[in-house]
């Protein structure tokens, strides 16, 4: 195997996302397999996202893709309850999402690590701009929240299945899944507007527990 170095869509490096075998896959005949990538803890997620938005998901539908891009696309569509970062698309308090991939006329176009949507899900979305104007969560899957409710709290809960991670140094990497310390699946919402703040004033660094 192989590494390869390119976006979500296959068109060229961003940002160091590394991918392996990206797995895009036209069924039926559907090997079982798992997207690559380098690992983004929250600070990574937050200084490399454009966008970060918490909101529902009002709607998620395949549509055709425009050549030479994808040939379908699955469209998002979040309303935004707040702007953590904010986009000029999302002013309206609406924030639509294109990822490859999807269900249209009888054929599936498959993409293993994409981020999974819900109609009427409360989400916390990091979000990048692609070359070709779309937006999508960074970093795939990593860039997806779930935001629940527990004690009191609201807890963002990221799922990863499709991803293994790739550490190491540029010799020989260690394949696996995310490393629960580094990589946490769950945060409190509350978290966010602290480590934002922490990062964006000159000479303060984040505190370790941020990190994790």
């Amino acid at each position: 195997m192989t590494y390869a170095c390119m976006n979500h869509d296959g068109r060229g490096i961003r940002r160091g996302l590394c991918a392996l075998a990206l797995g895009f896959v036209l069924l039926p005949s559907t090997p079982a397999s798992a997207t690559v990538v380098a690992g983004l803890d929250r600070e990574a997620l937050v200084r490399g996202a454009d966008g970060i938005f918490a909101g529902v998901v009002r709607s998620v539908r395949a549509v055709p893709g425009a050549a030479p891009g994808p040939e379908i696309l699955t469209r998002i569509e979040i309303e935004v309850t707040q702007a953590f970062k904010a986009l000029p698309e999302a002013a309206e308090g609406s924030l639509v999402l294109l990822q490859t991939g999807g269900t249209l006329g009888g054929k599936t176009l498959h993409v293993h690590g994409q981020a999974r949507f819900a109609r009427e899900e409360p989400v916390l979305v990091f979000v990048e701009r692609l070359s070709d104007g779309r937006l999508m969560p960074y970093g795939m899957a990593q860039g997806k929240f779930t935001l629940q409710d527990k004690d009191d709290r609201v807890l963002a809960v990221r799922q990863l299945n499709d991803l293994t991670f790739a550490t190491g140094g540029s010799g020989a990497r260690a394949l696996g899944p995310a490393d629960p310390l580094r990589f946490p699946m769950r945060f409190e919402l509350s978290e966010l507007e602290g480590l934002m703040a922490r990062m964006l004033t000159p000479g303060v660094a984040p505190a370790p527990a941020d990190l994790r």
